[in-house]
């Protein structure tokens, strides 16, 4: 399989997960569409146990981003270290305790000082995943919730995320997810470009 394949691989097979989970949710809302549409009173004092998963879009696509991040993670390490070997490179492995943060830092690192490659990390995808990145880190160290003010009005302009004003939690879309996976497969596609030049 050629290496361009694997990736796409990857990307298509979190497509099919996407959708999948999108069934899933509309088919958990469908099922319990009594619970949610119930009203029921209760006594203050007395616990009233839940019948349906309020939240359960919110943990699917939660786990979609985290799924995201774990690809990228995964990937691009092989993708770098792959195309440094047979330029016959050695390069600074990447790992938890890499210095400079995250896998898009490492890359932007490789590329430019150990293999001297021109690519534009200023601009397009790498800006995008970068945000995508600021936004996973806040949605999953903080439970969903959103961390500051500063992060809310992050939010603004952004297509398939927002925040909900009551609860404060964030509202993650499944269009948002795709829209990642597709910067995902562009970035992929870009290192993969200035490798074959």
């Amino acid at each position: 399989m050629r290496f361009d394949h694997r990736y796409k691989y990857e990307c298509d097979s979190f497509r099919l997960l996407i959708e999948e989970f999108e069934r899933q949710e509309e088919s958990y809302k469908a099922r319990n569409k009594h619970y949610i549409q119930e009203v029921e009173a209760h006594d203050l004092d007395e616990y009233l146990a839940p019948k349906y998963i309020s939240n359960y879009k919110s943990i699917l696509t939660s786990s979609l981003i985290a799924e995201a991040q774990g690809l990228l993670d995964f990937f691009l390490p092989i993708m770098v270290g792959h195309f440094a070997k047979e330029r016959g490179k050695i390069i600074s492995p990447f790992g938890k305790m890499w210095k400079r943060g995250s896998v898009l830092c490492w890359t932007k690192h490789v590329l430019n000082s150990e293999l001297g490659l021109r690519f534009d990390f200023g601009q397009g995808t790498h800006c995008k995943l970068k945000e995508f990145y600021e936004f996973r880190n806040d949605h999953i160290h903080y439970g969903g919730y959103v961390s500051s003010d500063k992060n809310t009005s992050r939010l603004k302009g952004k297509e398939g995320i927002s925040s909900c004003k009551y609860t404060n939690l964030y509202i993650v879309e499944f269009s948002y997810c795709r829209s990642v996976i597709n910067d995902i497969e562009h970035y992929f596609d870009e290192i993969y470009e200035c490798f074959r030049k």
